[in-house]
């Protein structure tokens, strides 16, 4: 007589080994974390004035003064009044001395209220401003001045 063996076959379950999935995946996530460019004031919506040709700042150790359109005041992000101006500014440059003012100053705003600013700047101690502006390859104006041939 002849053995006859029935051999069941154990049912394997299915597996998934995701743990490279998740390698990639960490990968990508500080691949874009890193790459982005991480803006100062993402809500503050402000056209800047566009002139042919600025100079470069260093961005660091920097007070950023924000006006928009509608007259509304930032500071670093914070909103203030004009008449808060002056004493925000004044503790901020206390806490670091070598820290420079930007204005970005929406093309709406009326240069009376700019003058106001700059006015409690200098009230706050602030002797040197630099007044942010979009640069552009051409401006087609009146304004614009000459080539020096």
């Amino acid at each position: 007589m002849s053995d006859i063996f029935l051999f069941r076959r154990k049912k394997r379950k299915v597996q998934i080994n995701i743990t490279s999935l998740i390698d990639v995946l960490f990968l990508l996530l500080i691949f874009f974390m890193v790459t982005s460019t991480f803006v100062k004031n993402p809500g503050i919506d402000i056209s800047l004035p566009k002139i042919s040709k600025g100079t470069n700042f260093s961005q660091q150790n920097v007070i950023e003064i924000a006006v928009t359109k509608d007259k509304l005041l930032y500071v670093d992000g914070k909103k203030i009044s004009v008449e808060e101006l002056a004493d925000t500014v004044k503790r901020l440059k206390e806490m670091d001395k070598t820290s420079q003012v930007f204005l970005k100053a929406d093309t709406l705003v009326p240069y009376g209220f700019i003058v106001k600013i700059m006015n409690a700047l200098q009230l706050g101690g602030i002797k040197n401003v630099a007044a942010i502006t979009e640069e552009v390859k051409e401006i087609n104006s009146k304004f614009q001045a000459p080539d020096d041939k």
